[in-house]
């Protein structure tokens, strides 16, 4: 009812939501969780340790985010 679209693989450990304002979230076999945004295109990992990393595709930053509160921000030169 919300236009969002939902697919789950048969052996239902991988799954896929396809928003309607454009994000995507998918659920990976391995535990991780990645979601994309689709107006900021931002790319946000989260691993099953509880890291956390955030990808600004439009200016090139990998920000990591560790469950301790440490914070680690890359850009490209």
């Amino acid at each position: 009812p919300n236009g969002s679209k939902q697919e789950i693989s048969g052996d239902g450990k991988q799954m896929i939501v396809q928003f309607y304002n454009g994000d995507r979230k998918e659920k990976l076999a391995d535990g991780r969780i990645i979601y994309k945004y689709s107006s900021t295109n931002t790319i946000e990992t989260e691993y099953p340790n509880g890291i956390r990393v955030y990808q600004f595709c439009n200016t090139n930053t990998i920000e990591t985010l560790y469950p301790d509160g440490t914070r680690i921000i890359n850009s490209a030169k």
